[in-house]
């Protein structure tokens, strides 16, 4: 039996506020995809409804006895999310999450920081307290540049890594039906000047309505916020304005959301909501938080809550009506240029837990071909595509230079030790050995021995005229519980691409493999992936098409167990020469850095 890697999860968790189970969704949904066997605990004002929502174990948040209990039996704690050590609404917020992190410490558990917003911390016992604590996590990710100022200037001298709040991944999955073809959102939540807010918006909410629009108030966490949102309804007094009157799940927020052509907002997660689904927003700043999160993601148009006018508000209300289409392009641009950050708490776990080794800024998945058979038969499980990569020495090499490649790999759902020199370089670079050399061919030739009753249905896409074709036919006389549905060669033009798409799609293939040669075959398919409709896992196989053909035969036994089948290709294919330089570069690269990191 497997053994279960137990993380317990602390943060504003069971408050009914949609903005942090939304952090926690995104949180649980990663581990579950990127962690086999892992068993989540979270601390929770609510456990019993924590635990059916999120399909999770939960104890009560206030119960020290339990807190203390689950940590102590866990691997990892990961302190998640949300604006957690801040001193603005209470000094308790950080002495207890600052203590949930002790007790781990305490224990000698891993713990990591995950994407949290830090502050405003104004008092300086407050500062020192996290200075201490922080100082012995094991990771610190924070959601913006001001938060990792903030540590900074408290005395934290580590390296703190700014990448994205996690819900900037976040997907809408339901659909919701709402009147109106101008739709606006309005996200409110009370402060201090709550009647100057209530003021400004009902105005700003009565020219929306002069211009079209249906304005809906929607609460993120319905108990305080739905008082203002009829506050305002109650000043504007129309029919074209909606007050989402009832407490609403993630996804229905979610599903609000996706429907408005712009939102107006508060809550700094009804704002990062919008932002993930590609709709443009205004955004109402009541904390610095929210000013800084919409600078690091080029959103323009923030107005400070005391600096709220009627006048400004209808200027960007103008704006935004007239240059929607602008906003969304500046979204889906800023969104892909930062998506590598939203994976770099999830890559740096997996290696802290030692199921992932860094290779020369190449992350590989520590797994036996047991297990990445295991992993291979969950993604089959699953509604999404899952991208299967297998680097030896010189993908390695090449993902040093290749930004575009680089992020493929570390994004990819499985990635596989398939050269030996990437297990040799695990023993010099880290002194613990990859488990063992998982190489490509192999893997995909153990899917298909497991393929019961033709369920995995294969497409075979790549190399020379008529290989893929022979390929197929091999294959399917070798393993009758398979089926090849299709199959293609690797000779086309860009224009032919949605055509191959097409055929893929047609066959009813469930399991892809791209033959094209690294980094084609990998970027072909990242690029396509949101065409592939029924393809469950893609795997770039380089040249595997031509052994399953049997136009190139593959390194006897004895040479595949001594990790020397390089060798064996060499003097098989002289030509190869040039190529397989690579490899003796690579090692002294690797024997160079880990010569470095003793210094």
């Amino acid at each position: 039996m497997e053994h279960k890697t137990n993380i317990v999860i602390s943060g504003y968790y069971g408050f009914d506020n949609i903005g942090d189970e939304a952090i926690l969704y995104v949180i649980v949904k990663s581990l579950k995809q990127n962690i086999p066997n892992v068993q989540i605990t979270v601390l929770s004002n609510n456990p019993e409804k924590t635990a059916k929502t999120y399909r999770v174990n939960s104890v009560n948040r206030w119960n020290l006895k339990s807190v203390s209990k689950c940590i102590g039996r866990c691997d990892l704690l990961i302190s998640g999310g949300g604006s957690l050590l801040q001193d603005v609404t209470s000094n308790k917020n950080i002495l207890y999450y600052l203590g949930v992190i002790k007790i781990a410490q305490l224990y000698r558990k891993k713990v990591v920081f995950y994407s949290q917003g830090v502050g405003p911390v104004n008092n300086k016992i407050n500062r020192f307290l996290i200075k201490k604590v922080l100082k012995k996590v094991d990771g610190i990710f924070v959601r913006d540049n001001g938060s990792k100022q903030l540590l900074l200037d408290s005395g934290i001298k580590r390296n703190v890594h700014v990448v994205m709040d996690p819900v900037f991944g976040i997907k809408s999955t339901k659909k919701v039906n709402l009147f109106g073809h101008k739709k606006v959102g309005i996200y409110l939540r009370e402060w201090e000047n709550t009647d100057e807010i209530v003021s400004c918006v009902a105005e700003g909410c009565k020219y929306l309505i002069s211009i079209g629009y249906e304005v809906y108030m929607v609460g993120m966490q319905y108990e305080h916020d739905v008082k203002i949102a009829k506050g305002v309804a109650k000043s504007v007094d129309n029919q074209h304005l909606h007050v989402v009157d009832k407490p609403l799940s993630i996804l229905q927020v979610l599903a609000y959301t996706e429907q408005f052509d712009f939102v107006i907002g508060m809550r700094l997660h009804s704002l990062i909501m919008a932002y993930a689904l590609n709709v443009p927003m205004i955004a109402l700043s009541y904390d610095p938080k929210v000013e800084n999160i919409m600078q690091e993601m080029n959103i323009r148009h923030c107005i400070q809550t005391t600096q709220l006018s009627e006048e400004r508000l209808i200027e960007y209300i103008d704006y935004m009506d007239n240059n929607s289409r602008l906003q969304k392009e500046i979204i889906q641009k800023t969104l892909k240029h930062k998506a590598s950050e939203l994976q770099a708490p999830i890559r740096f776990i997996r290696q802290l837990l030692k199921q992932k080794i860094d290779i020369m800024g190449v992350d590989v998945d520590n797994v036996t071909m047991k297990q990445a058979i295991g992993r291979f038969k969950t993604f089959m499980g699953k509604d999404k595509l899952h991208l299967v990569c297998t680097p030896n020495p010189e993908i390695i090499m090449r993902a040093k230079e290749d930004k575009s490649l680089k992020n493929i790999l570390a994004n990819a759902d499985l990635v596989v030790p398939d050269g030996i020199g990437v297990v040799i370089a695990s023993k010099i670079l880290k002194g613990t050995s990859l488990k063992e050399r998982v190489a490509g061919f192999d893997l995909v030739q153990n899917t298909m021995k497991i393929s019961k009753d033709k369920e995995y249905k294969y497409f075979f896409f790549g190399s020379k005229p008529d290989i893929a074709k022979l390929a197929s036919e091999k294959m399917s006389e070798k393993y009758p519980n398979i089926e090849v549905v299709g199959y293609r060669d690797g000779y086309f033009e860009d224009s032919e691409t949605d055509e191959i798409v097409d055929q893929i799609n047609k066959s009813g293939a469930n399991i892809l493999l791209v033959g094209l040669g690294a980094p084609k075959q990998e970027q072909w398919i990242v690029d396509n992936r949101d065409k592939l409709d029924n393809i469950k896992v893609a795997v770039g196989v380089g040249g595997s098409l031509d052994v399953m053909s049997g136009e190139v035969k593959r390194a006897p036994v004895l040479f595949q167990k001594l990790g020397m089948e390089w060798f064996y290709r060499l003097i098989s294919e002289p030509t190869r020469a040039k190529r397989m330089l690579v490899l003796p570069k690579f090692l002294i690269e690797v024997v160079e850095k880990r010569i470095k990191s003793k210094f």
